[in-house]
């Protein structure tokens, strides 16, 4: 059976994967009801996907660095990716912003490249930010009440 941590981010990962997708969603439902869809080059020529990757990456960054303990442990490696992962996400918005002729199979390319790397990214980062952690403060503050009980 799968452990509650897993399934749990699981489900925040599809909840919020949705979410950030829902201005595309929405986007996708008003040109196809007024027959105005020629594809997802719509979308891809405006950026949108990058912003997609972009907004998970952040929320992986956050969760990576807040819970690392080391410079040098799993979680500031992650920390470290997920902010190689933004600045390129960003640039590359930054990029196809001003570029006036984008060639749509570079971007294509690129996107599902990103999402493939932010969206697992952005799994682990749940599985991290739900896991049942100590709090070392309460766990010292027992100990110390244990020794101050013995002590009387």
């Amino acid at each position: 059976m799968l452990n509650k941590v897993y399934v749990t981010a699981l489900i925040d990962t599809f909840f919020i994967s949705a979410f950030t997708l829902l201005p595309m969603f929405f986007g996708i439902f008003y040109l196809l009801i007024t027959s105005q869809w020629k594809g997802m080059d719509t979308f891809y020529i405006r950026g949108e996907f990058f912003l997609y990757s972009l907004s998970l990456v952040v929320s992986s960054y956050l969760v990576f660095n807040q819970f690392k303990a080391k410079p040098w442990d799993l979680y500031s490696t992650f920390s470290k990716v997920s902010l190689l992962l933004l600045v390129t996400c960003a640039g590359f918005y930054a990029i196809l912003s001003t570029t006036q002729t984008p060639n749509l199979q570079i971007i294509e390319f690129f996107f599902i490249l990103l999402i493939a790397l932010t969206i697992p990214l952005f799994y682990y980062s749940q599985v991290v930010s739900n896991k049942n952690t100590p709090d070392v403060a309460e766990v010292r503050r027992t100990e110390q009440d244990n020794i101050a009980d013995s002590l009387q």
